[in-house]
């Protein structure tokens, strides 16, 4: 008897767990082959919002230094520009008509250009890059880099409070995975005269997640092809655990309180 009510508590505690809890970690693509050319694509994915962000002058400082503010424009899926030979998909472009694709971060910004900034943000060169924002954090984003790989792929994860939380600079080559949050691989699916398309993976150094990533060339333009994410990995709930543990408490107390009485074999 005491086995089996031992055995439901264990079920039961294990079941408290696993209503609140999932550990299935779905993919999810956005693909803008799934779309007719020109079309925007802004908000067409549930969850997601791509824009193209830039960064405009709107005054300076009284130390001269100018004062940058955020710009945001639609994203298309188009037709690339120059593209990959035997790649036939579309690609995310600032532009509705062909894509000549995102432009050089030269090093990124901080999370401060999302309201406003000043230099050594916005430096020379950095151009209109795609931003990925998401309505809750994910834990890791990888983007497809079509025609351009050799010249590198820049990205900057950013949690909900505009933090950095991961960083990606494969210039000139693969970056092998490693602790850094991002890591890239040639995709052999499509050759070019420089090698091949390149997939780069970014994630998240803490457990907030990531909120929106910013993607660009690291000196030059590139197409984006396919995003994927990751969802985020679920948190325990305090309360829940809290609960499944009083319940296991109490039934070991109601199965010491159950133990029979040993009779004294010299009592009368």
């Amino acid at each position: 008897m005491k086995g089996r009510l031992l055995m439901w508590l264990i079920v039961a505690l294990i079941s408290n767990g696993a209503s609140r809890t999932t550990f299935a970690l779905p993919v999810t693509t956005l693909d803008p082959s799934a779309f007719a050319p020109a079309t925007n694509v802004t908000g067409a994915f549930e969850g997601v919002t791509l824009l193209s962000f830039s960064l405009d002058t709107v005054g300076s400082l009284s130390s001269g230094l100018p004062l940058y503010a955020p710009s945001y424009a639609p994203v298309y899926a188009t037709n690339p520009f120059d593209p990959t030979p035997n790649f036939t998909g579309s690609v995310f472009s600032s532009t509705p008509s062909v894509g000549y694709g995102y432009f050089g971060m030269w090093g990124g910004i901080d999370g401060s250009c999302f309201s406003v900034c000043t230099p050594p943000n916005r430096p020379d060169g950095f151009g209109t890059n795609l931003l990925i924002e998401f309505a809750s954090p994910v834990s890791s984003v990888s983007i497809l880099d079509v025609g351009n790989w050799a010249n590198g792929v820049q990205m900057e994860a950013f949690n909900a409070s505009n933090q950095i939380v991961g960083s990606c600079l494969p210039t000139f080559g693969i970056l092998p995975v490693g602790n850094y949050g991002c890591y890239s691989v040639l995709n052999n699916g499509y050759a070019d005269s420089g090698g091949y398309t390149e997939e780069t993976s970014i994630s998240a150094t803490n457990s907030g997640g990531i909120s929106r990533v910013l993607v660009g060339g690291y000196n030059n333009s590139f197409n984006v092809s396919t995003i994927q994410y990751t969802a985020r990995a679920p948190e325990i709930d305090p309360t829940s655990a809290a609960s499944g543990l009083t319940l296991l408490l109490g039934g070991l107390l109601v199965l010491r309180g159950r133990r029979p009485i040993e009779r004294d074999s010299t009592a009368a």
